[in-house]
């Protein structure tokens, strides 16, 4: 197995614990207090060695009950913390206690009784709610009637008079009287209220007429009052239940009073639930274990670093314990660990949002580091905005450290770095919130080929780390084959064309120009023969000096045929051509097909040049982002000039378009910044050498939301 310190991952064993049943609970225990031992499942084709192993499911359910009452009441006596200002750092500061003080906690605290309670305040204060609830719904619907002065229940329909009491759509008003007075001039009709949307009115008619009239009503989707017709006017109506909601409000208040005096006991039920939750964790974890009548075997991962000392803990507290430490096999999944520089640390967030890389694979932190914070730095390019950034991040950093998390804190020492590149970037072009300085090395604007032929020139240097790092892969795995021709050739190819171009150019000396013609027809060629080995099985069918000469026999022919060609010792290269080719004919004679195949296969690899190039230009993006910002900014400078001569109001003016337009500009760009580098790392770095696939080491251990436990 790969050598994984040189690669930034961090070597890992597999460990396995054999014990008595009676130790299994302190061995879980002081597990989960060394926090180290990432527990797996034993592999199935050892379980089924024995017919005595047997497996275990959560058998102790009280953690997850208790969980659910302590996330309940933490979460509704929360409603009630004061709540404090931005600025104010101990809002969310962790509790610190004593093994003993939380040990009594657990001991003395009657979470039954409280939870009972609060229960039962919770329920009346929900009924409550409901009753004002209705109460308002009753209200809305009666408001509009308060012009009718009269009881309701003098609305109730009798023997020859029928009543209508509702309202329907305001714009269907002057059809409904035209089709109502239509049918007879005995029809009272009186308005009540009429708002922008309603109208409301009462409707007296004889009874002969009731199924002529509803249908009209129907029809304009009249809608009735379904309020009892009480012995009360609308105006008697709302007085009630406005006296009525005063009442149930201050009930509502007394049971919020009555939750208030659980405040003082919120913190203890905060240490509470980081009890029960890491009771929770040690029972799931158990799940893990295996088991006969008498023995449990527990098996894991653990970095390689702390063998010596979780062997010497558990030897000394458990004499009748096995520990057996092995290396991972192939066929398990290894979880991984980034071992990284502290300045590289928060561009594992890069890493990780592609996936963590394989156990035997390289981890790519060290090296997207310099180059995301400089591509982020030249998609700003403004020193301004590279300060601020700095400055926000740095300030977060400082002063709510408690309040971020390990990604957070990542996150934003991230952009950090971002912005102290982008200040040293922004600077070398002059750039400072839009207005340019005269110091500067150039101006992006007015010197728009060398910011291009920068963007070009780090983007080369970006694939070519990708191909080197891989070509280093093989090397090391005795590869040489692959690294040469996989790698080797298409940097060698790439690095001949530009020289080559660049000679035609008159930018560099015309002596390099048959150098850069040679390599570069020589690594076309060895393209060719080399791309399409995988289809040339004699390698597979050869032994001895047959597979050992072959590679270099394509070697010699490419060599030889890139000497033809110029035309430079043609004596030599004419014979050796074709002795090579003769050579591996005669070598391949069983499958001649393969040869010719091979070629064919080569000439098309060939054709991912193309590729080489749209992935070269695809950092011509830089160019465009970072000017785009300069530009951008250069034009919200121009507008709070134009602004502040305005009279009276022109500095206040001003002013908002600067705050305003510079935050806009920077928070679009500074996304803009993030996905393009990240971009940049996924689609023209990583698919150079880089496999994912790995997973995130997850040691078991204390998880505390709310509280730190002092040893």
């Amino acid at each position: 197995m790969a050598n994984n310190k040189e690669m930034a991952i961090e070597t890992i064993k597999k460990i396995y614990l054999l014990g008595y049943k009676e130790i299994e609970n302190e061995v879980i225990n002081l597990l989960q207090d060394l926090g180290v031992v990432e527990i797996s499942e034993l592999l199935p084709e050892y379980k089924e060695t024995s017919k005595e192993v047997i497996t275990s499911k959560i058998e102790n359910k009280e953690p997850e009950e208790k969980l659910t009452q302590l996330e309940y009441l933490v979460s509704l006596l929360g409603k009630f913390v004061p709540q404090k200002g931005f600025f104010e750092t101990t809002g969310k500061e962790k509790i610190a206690l004593s093994k003993k003080e939380l040990q009594e906690t657990v001991d003395n605290f009657n979470l039954e009784r409280i939870y009972s309670e609060c229960r039962s305040l919770e329920k009346k204060l929900e009924e409550l709610k409901i009753k004002i609830n209705k109460l308002g719904d009753e209200r809305h619907q009666i408001l509009p009637w308060l012009p009718l002065e009269a009881k309701l229940n003098q609305f109730i329909s009798t023997e020859k008079v029928k009543i209508n009491l509702g309202h329907f759509p305001l714009n269907k008003y002057n059809d409904f009287k035209k089709e109502i007075f239509s049918l007879t001039s005995e029809i009272f009709l009186y308005e009540v209220n009429t708002d922008k949307k309603w109208k409301y009115l009462v409707l007296l008619y004889s009874w002969e007429y009731a199924p002529a009239v509803e249908e009209i009503l129907k029809k304009v989707e009249f809608t009735p009052l379904f309020h009892p017709l009480t012995d009360l006017s609308p105006q008697e109506i709302i007085f009630h239940i406005d006296r009525e909601l005063k009442k149930i409000n201050k009930e509502i208040e007394n049971v919020n009073q009555a939750l208030k005096t659980f405040l003082p006991q919120r913190l203890k039920l905060m240490v509470l639930y980081d009890y029960y939750s890491n009771l929770q964790i040690k029972e799931k974890v158990k799940q893990f274990f295996t088991r006969t009548h008498e023995s449990f075997c527990l098996t894991g991962w653990i970095p390689a670093k702390e063998t010596k000392k979780i062997k010497e803990i558990l030897s000394n507290r458990f004499t009748h314990l096995e520990i057996i430490f092995t290396d991972p096999e192939e066929k398990e999944r290894v979880p991984i660990i980034l071992k990284n520089k502290k300045i590289a640390e928060p561009f594992e967030i890069i890493t990780d949002l592609y996936g963590r890389p394989m156990y035997q694979g390289v981890d790519p932190t060290p090296y997207l580091s310099i180059f995301f914070a400089i591509f982020f730095g030249l998609c700003l390019t403004d020193a301004g905005y590279g300060l601020v950034v700095m400055l926000f991040s740095g300030l977060v950093l400082l002063r709510f450290p408690h309040l971020l998390g390990p990604t957070s804190k990542k996150f934003f020492w991230l952009f950090f770095l971002g912005g102290v590149a982008t200040l040293f970037l922004g600077a070398m072009v002059g750039g400072w919130f839009g207005m340019t300085a005269k110091v500067k090395l150039f101006d992006p604007l007015k010197d728009l080929l060398i910011f291009f032929a920068i963007a070009l020139g780090l983007g080369i240097i970006h694939i070519f780390t990708g191909l080197s790092i891989k070509m280093w892969q093989n090397l090391k795995s005795d590869d040489w084959v692959s690294a040469l021709s996989d790698q080797g050739l298409w940097m060698l190819i790439i690095s001949s064309l530009i020289i080559f171009a660049l000679t035609r150019g008159k930018i560099l000396p015309s002596y390099l120009e048959l150098p850069s013609k040679i390599s570069s027809v020589g690594a076309a060629l060895g393209i060719i023969f080399f791309q399409g080995r995988r289809v040339d099985k004699n390698l597979i069918r050869l032994s001895g000096v047959g597979a050992k000469i072959y590679p270099w026999l394509w070697l010699i022919l490419s060599v030889s045929m890139t000497t033809f060609l110029l035309r430079l010792f043609l004596p030599i290269s004419k014979y050796l051509t074709l002795f090579s080719f003769l050579l591996l004919v005669l070598l391949g004679y069983k499958n001649l097909k393969n040869i010719f195949g091979r070629i064919g296969l080569g000439l098309y690899s060939l054709y991912g040049i193309s590729g080489f190039l749209g992935d070269t230009l695809s950092y011509s993006r830089l160019v465009a982002l970072g000017l785009t910002t300069g530009i951008v900014a250069m034009v919200i400078n121009k507008m709070a000039t134009i602004a502040y001569a305005a009279p009276y109001l022109g500095f206040l003016l001003a002013f908002f378009i600067l705050l305003g337009g510079h935050a806009f500009n920077l928070a679009i760009n500074l996304l803009g910044a993030f996905v393009h580098s990240c971009r940049l790392q996924y689609v023209e770095f990583f698919t150079k050498f880089y496999e994912a696939g790995g997973r995130p080491f997850k040691p078991f251990g204390i998880e505390n939301k709310y509280t730190i436990v002092k040893s």
